[in-house]
């Protein structure tokens, strides 16, 4: 291999856990693919709650101590290829879902986990679906057959993931209901469902007179009930599907005792259910699109994939509440802490090094 001066690579790299000013900004030197890797020129990368959990320590799906590279997925195109590397070609677009490592303008990834991406496709709406839409896909999609007309109940279905679910559901044919704050009640009903003012008293009532006719599937987003709260609105074969922890996390988790209820109530929330799932498989699912990826590969190009032509489509409209840039990543953190967003934040990366030739190559 012969290395070409190129330009560097910024990265959004995590120090130490802890509040958004654990988050630098450095400028590092741009990897040369090595057998069997490819490297990409960002696009657009992640900013999602996950991405705020990992950096506080909360996300107990995730084993890793700092410093590492923040950002769970990513679009982006490839510039060089590493020797073997047959089944993409520089200039296709791809995009995958990596955890952490994804907020940098250059990243090394191995072909097996690309899935390639529409030209046509917007970056930031394409980012999007790799983590937040493939949640939703799969959650509806993936643990039971759904027929039209079925009923679904999305808890938290105005934010990244629900909004989203709610058009596929919408797309499907499915009856389906939403938890919602009164600000986020026109989304849900513009997106084809039944909002359920969760901060009412009609709301509540609502709940409970919608949950006596049961639900074939619940996507729980939010964690605000105890999955054993949430499985008694099922209908016979019904599954609850839990999927995330809003709920649980406070505004005000900067402060210490406030940030360790909040730990501790997510690890309760999550153990909770494994072992409800544990005592009833066919029920409660616990859905890691992390580890349904490792485990299901193919599954994962499969589905995100659909999603593409979806999207492609015009059939599905990610809400993008706010384009930042990379050197901004600490102020989306701050805001991703501290407001109910209604849609994603996405980073998206300067084209200042769209002229950079990449590494050659000798093969």
């Amino acid at each position: 291999m012969r290395e070409v001066a190129i330009a560097k690579n910024r990265v959004a790299m995590l120090k130490t856990f802890g509040g958004a000013e654990s988050i630098e900004v450095l400028t590092v030197d741009i990897p040369n693919p090595s057998r069997n890797q490819v490297l990409i020129q960002v696009e657009s990368s992640s900013l999602v709650f996950t991405d705020l959990l990992i950096r506080r320590n909360m996300y107990p799906m995730l084993r890793k101590k700092p410093p590492f590279v923040l950002g769970y997925s990513f679009v982006g195109h490839v510039i060089a290829v590493g020797l073997g590397v047959t089944t993409v070609q520089p200039g296709e677009r791809v995009a995958d879902l990596t955890q952490t490592g994804s907020n940098a303008d250059y990243v090394l990834r191995s072909p097996d986990t690309l899935v390639r991406v529409p030209k046509t496709l917007d970056a930031a709406e394409a980012e999007t679906l790799v983590l937040s839409g493939m949640t939703a896909y799969q959650a509806l999609t993936r643990y039971r057959t759904m027929e039209r007309g079925q009923r679904v109940l999305i808890t938290g279905a105005a934010g990244a993931v629900g909004h989203l679910a709610g058009q596929l559901c919408t797309e499907m044919g499915l009856t389906w209901y939403g938890t919602c704050s009164m600000p986020q009640r026109p989304a849900i009903e513009s997106s084809g469902g039944t909002p359920i003012v969760y901060d009412s008293q009609e709301g509540t009532a609502q709940l409970e007179l919608e949950s006596k006719n049961g639900f074939d599937l619940i996507l729980d987003l939010s964690g605000a009930d105890p999955p054993r709260t949430s499985r008694r609105r099922l209908r016979e074969g019904g599954v609850l599907v839990l999927l995330g922890m809003r709920a649980l996390w406070h505004r005000d988790a900067a402060d210490r005792n406030t940030h360790l209820r909040d730990k501790l109530s997510i690890l309760k929330h999550f153990f909770t259910g494994m072992l409800l799932k544990v005592r009833q498989p066919r029920t409660i699912a616990i859905y890691s699109i992390a580890d349904r990826k490792r485990e299901k590969p193919g599954e994962f190009r499969e589905d995100l994939s659909s999603l593409y032509r979806i999207l492609e489509a015009g059939k599905l409209k990610p809400k993008i509440a706010e384009r930042i840039e990379l050197e901004e990543i600490r102020r989306g953190h701050e805001r991703l802490e501290r407001e109910k967003l209604q849609g994603r934040l996405v980073i998206v990366h300067a084209k200042h090094n769209s002229q950079v030739h990449a590494p050659s190559q000798d093969h």
